[in-house]
């Protein structure tokens, strides 16, 4: 196998912070398919090597098997850090605990469970377009995707609607640590240090200790009613039952908060940025009775939300010839598997019509994302409606980038349309 430098020159292939990581993710696909990057993380990037990776044994989902975590620990073992690290929610559990709280929640994301919900959906998507007529122009993170994405969550949690708001404040201050690492990564010079404020790390911890406490009380009151929304009597008779703890309870909710909003946020985002970047596509799918989910399928492929999941070696582990050491953390770079010619031919094309599209935009496997249904009919309903409920719907402005290599979305997307269509009685 040649090595990387001797294949692409001098330059990096490291895809972390580019606005289109999909030419580096071809190079190492071709190249070098286990690369290990300048963050210390080995990339794996082909289709087959991922899913030997999600499936196969001697890897861990849970940090605290990894040699870094390891290393914090012993170096300041009361760190903020390594206590947060320490609580981990199931997503970040391997089997047999992942499996516990992963199985009290499983039932209100059901394929049953969530056509149940399809028409709340819907009525929520429709409210939000009709709000917009008139106006000329909207943004489609801002106005459409977060506004839907936390009424859908917010509603499943058993969150009463006035505090979808709180709770979306909560949980942008605790992402304002990350945010503020990715803008100094971008603008850090090659001997730029990257820092995070202060200010940042207490909000964090403080908006977690708010979230916790509000789930923490939303817990006590669903356990003194006869009837609750799904996830949180789910959880309340759980913890009753002695299935888990009041902490796992906690921790579960956050972990369902933020899945529940970011992904669809990225799906919708994405899918149309996509859309107006492919017109053909686009037309075909103005031409036609509406979206099915083979299109949804295909835009979440081409341009995935999750871009890669994280695992650790919990033993030398030997991947395409590579040997992975004990301890180390691996990317599994799901945007690239799911751009891998050996696995969808011509897969730098969109095709809204693609059939057997086997991709791994929501991972595989036991951590396979529990709410892809859920995100799935979200997305439905809301490119449906951007793409036939508007007239004149063009690009408005510059999008902005979130600059997160793990959850690839927009900040913003603005549009501009001729009018809004009414919907049928």
């Amino acid at each position: 196998m040649a090595r990387v430098e001797e294949v692409d020159g001098p330059d990096h292939l490291d895809p972390f912070g580019l606005d289109d990581p999909y030419p580096v993710y071809q190079r190492l696909r071709e190249h070098h398919p286990v690369h290990l990057a300048s963050t210390g993380n080995w990339l794996i990037t082909r289709y087959d090597h991922c899913l030997e990776v999600l499936h196969g044994a001697g890897w861990s989902n849970d940090v605290r098997r990894s040699e870094a975590y390891r290393s914090l620990v012993e170096a300041d073992p009361g760190s903020p850090l390594a206590e947060e690290l320490s609580e981990r929610s199931f997503l970040f559990l391997d089997p047999p605990d992942h499996d516990r709280l992963r199985a009290v929640v499983a039932p209100a994301f059901s394929v049953r469970a969530v056509a149940r919900r399809r028409a709340r959906v819907n009525e929520v998507v429709h409210a939000l377009v009709d709000a917009l007529a008139g106006a000329g122009r909207f943004d489609v993170v801002a106005d459409l995707a977060l506004p839907l994405s936390v009424a859908t969550i917010g509603d499943l949690l058993g969150v009463p609607r006035q505090d979808h708001g709180l709770l979306l404040g909560w949980r942008e201050e605790e992402r304002r640590p990350r945010q503020e690492a990715m803008q100094g990564e971008r603008s850090a010079g090659a001997d730029g240090g990257i820092t995070v404020s202060t200010s940042a790390l207490e909000g964090r911890r403080a908006a977690q200790r708010s979230l916790s406490d509000y789930f923490r009380d939303l817990l006590a009151a669903s356990r003194r009613l006869s009837s609750a929304p799904p996830v949180i009597s789910l959880l309340a008779q759980g913890v009753t039952a002695g299935r888990l703890s009041e902490t796992e309870a906690i921790l579960t909710c956050r972990l369902l908060l933020v899945a529940g909003h970011e992904t669809t946020v990225g799906l919708i985002g994405n899918a149309i940025n996509a859309l107006f970047d492919h017109p053909v596509e686009l037309a075909r799918l103005r031409a036609g009775p509406g979206l099915d989910m083979r299109a949804v399928d295909e835009l979440l492929r081409y341009d995935s939300p999750l871009q890669m999941v994280g695992r650790f070696a919990v033993r030398d582990v030997v991947v395409a010839g590579t040997t992975i050491p004990a301890g180390a953390a691996a990317l599994v770079v799901l945007g690239s598997a799911n751009r891998d010619d050996r696995r969808f031919p011509d897969a730098e094309r969109l095709d809204v019509a693609r059939a057997d599209n086997r991709h791994l935009a929501f991972g595989h496997g036991v951590h396979a994302c529990i709410g892809a249904s859920l995100a799935r009919t979200e997305g439905l309903a809301a490119l449906n409606a951007i793409v036939h409920r508007f007239s004149g719907l063009q690009p408005a402005g510059s999008p902005i980038r979130s600059g997160d290599p793990v959850v690839r979305s927009f900040r913003s997307l603005p549009l501009e349309f001729g009018g809004v269509a009414t919907t049928s009685p």
